[in-house]
């Protein structure tokens, strides 16, 4: 009796796996996805990949398996339904991208959610694995994993590349894969041709698109600033153990201790003796200090302080690199008031941004914005900070410290402090 039973339970098993396996062979997905793992199995013993390796390009054919699903997904109701009913599908299946903090602004639009629904039907899906560069000319949206950029890392829900695509701007620097990263992205010519639909939309996703940029000229220009003062540091250093002209270590960007043990880092990877390290032995260096860097990613550092352009760097560089890996939080508040302070200084007026000092920084960025795209990005940061009316409490045409960093909070998907 009991051998009857387990007879049938396995009789059964295999039933529910044959009908499993045939449901499976029935999606062209799956099918594909088979074909290409049977085919990577194949090369990988044909060419006695090492094991680890081999993993390792299994695990990216599996990620990639929801990229083609999303772009399969696309092709199907691009080919197959009109485009009333592609909006409409579009609506019901891309809700998590429409909720994307680059598009919370866009919504209040009348037009706002049909902009972004023709948005994200032009949007391709892309998966890159673990260092790998993700290459400029394209508006990136993370739907899963994450990515380093200007020393942030981005998350599920943030978003890169708008200035290159929406405004115009020249590529900017790449973003670096810290794990497996999934991404939609759309290019300037898809955002050109949604904006010829929806105007509006997409005038009032250009406005915070602005602000955002006035926001990483702030970060940046500060930035610069600091980098100035710590070379200016570096050079009053005379190598022997204290500064020139008797500055001291309380007054100094880094202190005497921290530049000579630096010194003594960079003699050790300066093999000839010239005065410079290289992406190969700045790789090592960081290895020593229990950094553990790609490639890609040393060469990224190199590009960000690199001010010959040469592909090395010298002790000043070195030394700004360094300062970097153990900088300030550029998103709080502390650090964007002082940075606000600073660029007002140059542009703005008594502490404060106003109409001329935006178009000034606007100008700085290569951007040729219209007297109506800066009174609409006044006016819709006001709105924000005050409310509607046009006579609320502290709306006076300019924008001040702490309206600022509303701005920024809001941009950034943060709860202003």
């Amino acid at each position: 009796m009991v051998i009857m039973k387990t007879c049938g339970l396995l009789m059964w098993a295999l039933i529910f796996s044959a009908l499993v396996k045939a449901v499976n062979l029935s999606d062209p997905d799956t099918v594909a996805y088979n074909r290409d793992l049977d085919a990577l199995n194949r090369f990988c013993v044909h060419e006695h990949i090492p094991r680890p390796m081999a993993r390792e390009f299994r695990r990216y054919i599996s990620e990639t398996r929801k990229k083609r699903v999303v772009n399969s997904r696309t092709a199907v109701m691009s080919s197959l339904l009109s485009p009333v009913l592609v909006q409409k599908a579009a609506k019901e299946i891309n809700a998590k991208l429409m909720s994307f903090e680059c598009f919370k602004f866009v919504a209040e639009d009348p037009d706002g959610l049909d902009f972004i629904t023709a948005l994200t039907v032009r949007m391709v899906a892309f998966v890159y694995a673990p260092t790998d560069l993700i290459p400029t000319g394209k508006m990136y949206l993370i739907t899963e994993g994450s990515a380093k950029r200007r020393s942030t890392i981005l998350g599920p829900g943030k978003y890169w590349g708008a200035g290159d695509v929406i405004l115009g701007e020249p590529p900017d620097i790449p973003a670096i894969a810290t794990t497996f990263i999934h991404v939609q992205a759309f290019t300037r010519a898809d955002f050109a041709n949604v904006a010829k639909q929806y105007p509006g939309a997409a005038s009032a996703m250009k406005v915070w698109v602005y602000w955002d940029a006035v926001h990483m000229f702030i970060i940046d220009e500060y930035g610069k600033k600091q980098d100035d003062d710590l070379m200016n540091n570096v050079q009053q250093w005379d190598g022997s153990g204290s500064l020139e002209g008797g500055g001291s270590s309380k007054e100094a960007v880094l202190s005497e201790k921290e530049l000579q043990k630096m010194k003594e880092q960079f003699a050790m990877f300066d093999k000839d003796g010239g005065g410079t390290v290289d992406a190969k032995e700045l790789g090592g260096v960081l290895r020593s200090l229990g950094h553990n860097p790609s490639d890609a990613e040393v060469k990224l550092m190199i590009s960000e302080v690199d001010q010959t352009g040469n592909g090395e760097i010298d002790f000043g560089e070195f030394c700004m690199l360094m300062a970097k890996d153990k900088g300030p939080d550029t998103t709080s508040d502390n650090y964007l008031k002082e940075a606000f302070r600073w660029v007002t200084s140059k542009y703005g007026d008594d502490d404060s941004i106003t109409a001329d000092s935006l178009e000034r920084i606007l100008q700085e960025l290569k951007e040729q914005p219209m007297a109506k795209d800066i009174e609409a990005m006044i006016a819709e940061a006001e709105k924000m900070c005050h409310g509607e009316s046009e006579d609320a409490e502290g709306s006076d045409g300019t924008i001040d410290m702490d309206e600022f960093i509303k701005v920024v909070h809001a941009i950034n998907g943060l709860v202003a402090k």
